[in-house]
């Protein structure tokens, strides 16, 4: 088997991608996830908007030299604690190969023989191909262009779509501000635990000059204000407040991104504020290594003019078998793979209803 290469120490936050940017999620041990389980609805979101999770399933059998399991990839490094935490040599139920894809038409539509349910491309496969719009994952650097995120656990996959379809409607204009933010404190319900149990410890001394005060102080703050602008999102639009830029054009459309595009940008920094945070905690040891878990905030990293380019409709959620012995890298601090397109397989595909 290729040596993984670990890839953990790169800091950076996870960032949406098409066909081959983003994936953060998980499947059921030993066989393909039942579709008839509660879990497999969409239901309707209070205020407008839906609350995702997987709706219409497809499935093909898993390829022979393939499989479904990530204990082969991960055996004896640190991602085996993520699917095996009791130690018994196998994956646990609830973990698997998944990925969320924001084009699923395209994924579908890029079929044969060897690929009857579709193909997952790389972003640098989809610019050689002249897509240059597409494949919007890897963030800032533009992190291994040549594979594909896959990750780990199904409730992580859940989450991320919930994530993105809420992010998509937001910046279409599809769902109000207060109901976009009820579904934003549930996606990072996690991440702010850790972090409200830091400030309550960092508060104790009432040392107004200890840099652990003076910190947790002002992330109170920030993320009070970071989540008043979500909320206000649209009543700062509508009374002529602007960002300071004129709203992109809305590619159907062609009329200005006004409130969608506010909205977005002000969800993006909440989750922002979050991620930087546990970083610099992390780095100062206010938070353990060990509280910094796959629940971490999905990581919404693009401007809403490119974000834009994600349709609600097209959101889907795939499972994928893996070459056996194929050469994978870790992203520990995301609790995820990265493979090479060619190692992969779509054996079960999920539509949001």
């Amino acid at each position: 088997m290729s040596t993984p290469r670990d890839t953990s120490s790169s800091g950076l936050p996870l960032a949406l991608g098409i066909l081959g940017g983003l994936a953060l999620a998980g499947s059921v041990h030993g066989a393909l996830y039942d579709p008839s389980t509660p879990s497999s609805r969409a239901t309707r979101g209070a205020g407008g908007g839906n609350r995702a999770s997987p709706g219409r399933f497809r499935r093909a059998q898993v390829p022979a030299g393939f499989t479904i399991s990530p204990f082969p990839f991960v055996r004896g490094y640190v991602l085996q604690d993520v699917v095996d935490p009791d130690g018994r040599g196998k994956a646990e139920p609830g973990t698997g190969l998944f990925h969320v894809t924001t084009n699923l038409p395209a994924v579908l539509a890029d079929r044969d023989r060897d690929h009857p349910l579709g193909r997952l491309r790389s972003r640098q496969e989809l610019r050689a191909a002249g897509k240059h719009g597409a494949g919007l994952g890897g963030g800032g650097r533009d992190v291994d262009a040549d594979r594909v995120s896959v990750g780990l656990r199904l409730s992580g996959a859940q989450r991320v779509l919930e994530g993105m379809t809420m992010m998509a409607q937001a910046v279409h204009g599809q769902i109000e501000p207060d109901a976009a933010m009820e579904i934003m404190l549930d996606l990072t319900e996690g991440t702010r635990s850790t972090l409200e149990s830091a400030v309550d410890w960092m508060l104790d001394s009432e040392d107004e000059e200890n840099e652990d005060y003076v910190a947790a102080r002002a992330f109170e703050r920030e993320i009070a204000t970071c989540e008043r602008d979500v909320r206000n999102a649209w009543k700062r639009v509508d009374e002529g407040t602007r960002w300071g830029q004129v709203p992109p054009l809305h590619p159907d459309t062609g009329r200005p991104f006004d409130r969608g595009h506010v909205l977005y940008e002000s969800l993006a920094a909440y989750e922002e504020t979050l991620v930087n945070t546990t970083m610099e905690w992390t780095a100062n040891n206010w938070i353990s290594d060990d509280e910094v878990t796959c629940s971490a905030p999905v990581g919404f990293t693009e401007r809403a003019e490119t974000f834009a380019k994600v349709r609600p409709e097209n959101l889907g959620l795939l499972q994928l078998a893996g070459r056996k012995g194929a050469g994978v890298e870790f992203v520990n601090n995301e609790c995820e793979l990265r493979f090479r397109p060619g190692d992969l397989r779509v054996v079960g595909v999920w539509r949001v209803s």
